[in-house]
């Protein structure tokens, strides 16, 4: 069973001098939960009762080319797995306009331009290294393992 919740906030991380990327604490109920993301807001949240875990969709302003990030958290706020969905340099519209959870699969479509994508999620997790994964992981995240959550263009 899926639920939607209202749970996770994020805040603004302080700054070291000199750095210029903005990273963001994970909040749990007003709690920092030791997690940080470069997404501003959350954008949709849901506990997945059967698993014990979180999905998080964190979004970036649109003047920061609408950068989506997808979390699966454990129930103690670990992170199993992230993917990446950055907006091409020439788009700053493309939000989110539909979206839903439902048997591990998250599925959504862009507005303005009818892009539709669904983020697997993989309760037990799939061990692979693939140069697909690079498009929508960080370097270190495509060089773990176990993945649990795979993005894919429908």
């Amino acid at each position: 069973m899926v639920n939607a919740i209202k749970d996770f906030d994020v805040v603004e991380s302080p700054r070291k001098p000199g750095v210029v990327i903005v990273y963001f604490d994970l909040l749990f109920c007003g709690q920092k939960t030791g997690v940080k993301v470069m997404g501003e807001s959350v954008f949709a949240q849901y506990w997945m009762e059967d698993s014990e875990r979180y999905f998080l969709v964190f979004q970036n302003a649109p003047w920061e080319e609408t950068n989506y990030e997808f979390y699966l958290l454990t129930k103690d706020f670990l992170v199993l797995d992230r993917v990446h969905l950055f907006s091409p340099d020439d788009r700053d519209d493309e939000l989110i306009e539909s979206y839903e959870l439902k048997d591990d699969v998250f599925s959504f479509k862009k507005y303005g331009n009818d892009n539709r994508y669904k983020v697997v999620i993989d309760n037990k997790g799939k061990v692979s290294y693939s140069f697909d994964g690079l498009k929508y992981r960080l370097i270190l995240g495509a060089l773990k393992p176990v993945k649990y959550l795979q993005l894919t263009p429908l």
